[in-house]
């Protein structure tokens, strides 16, 4: 019998999603991040089954930067309200339900418009950025969970949402992308290996652990030299589906626990 996680397919609970949130509040002022269309069909084929393997929905939550950001940032939320705190996207799915997570993830579909190009672009990047930085903690034998890695790459660049996304909303940051993605990161209660990452970088600390994950994976993937290490280490095949796909012999793409 196998031992994998299995999530049990159950109507969502009444939440303290039902509560008024307070105008004031930073995540009603933001708005949703699109999420592509592929991992929306996905997770529309998941909900469809009795059961699912928790630790495949997390790694098709965690290839899209939109679908990860909409799941954490109403967990957070609601978590909030009852005053817990949820770290782990694997929690925040359990926490949300199924369908709060479809739910969440279906507020702002990528639909083919003039900033189409560019969103992908930059979600694709925000991907394989999170990759390199799980391979590199992983490498570098630094103590840090590969999972807490993988996030930090996912959300290095979300100082840049507002620019990518065109909104207004953190105008005051000054163009300080690190500012801003501190900012978002708290409003949004994301986990806190990503609030510290900012911390850092706005403090002007090049060696702590995040940091010195993030520099790296970006030096891997800007220098023309990195192209062997990646076919050595890990290589990637863009999917026609836009995942990547690692060789089977290589640890699985996404950290879902």
């Amino acid at each position: 019998m196998s031992n994998q996680k299995v999530y049990q397919f159950r109507p969502r609970w009444a939440s303290s999603a039902n509560h008024p949130i307070p105008q004031s509040d930073l995540l009603r002022e933001v708005p949703d991040l699109p999420v592509i269309s592929g991992t929306l069909l996905s997770m529309e084929l998941v909900i469809c089954q009795r059961s699912v393997d928790l630790a495949q929905v997390s790694q098709l939550v965690l290839s899209d930067l939109g679908a990860t950001l909409q799941i954490l940032r109403r967990a957070g939320r609601e978590a909030a309200m009852g005053r817990d705190c949820l770290e782990r996207v694997e929690d925040c799915i359990s926490w949300l339900g199924l369908e709060g997570c479809l739910e969440a993830m279906a507020e702002c579909p990528i639909t083919r418009s003039t900033r189409f190009a560019t969103i992908l672009s930059a979600w694709d990047r925000a991907r394989e950025i999170a990759v390199i930085s799980r391979f590199v903690a992983e490498k570098l034998a630094l103590n840090v969970a590969s999972e807490d890695a993988y996030l930090v790459g996912l959300a290095h660049g979300i100082g840049n949402l507002p620019e990518i996304l065109q909104w207004d909303w953190m105008s005051q940051s000054g163009g300080n992308s690190d500012l801003a993605g501190l900012r978002i990161a708290e409003a949004w209660r994301l986990p806190h290996c990503i609030v510290d990452y900012f911390l850092d970088r706005l403090a002007g600390k090049t060696q702590t652990p995040w940091t010195m994950i993030v520099d790296c994976a970006l030096e891997l993937l800007e220098s023309r030299l990195s192209a062997s290490l990646r076919d050595e280490f890990i290589p990637l095949s863009l999917a026609p589906s836009g995942r990547y796909q690692l060789a089977a012999s290589r640890p699985p793409a996404y950290a879902g626990s």
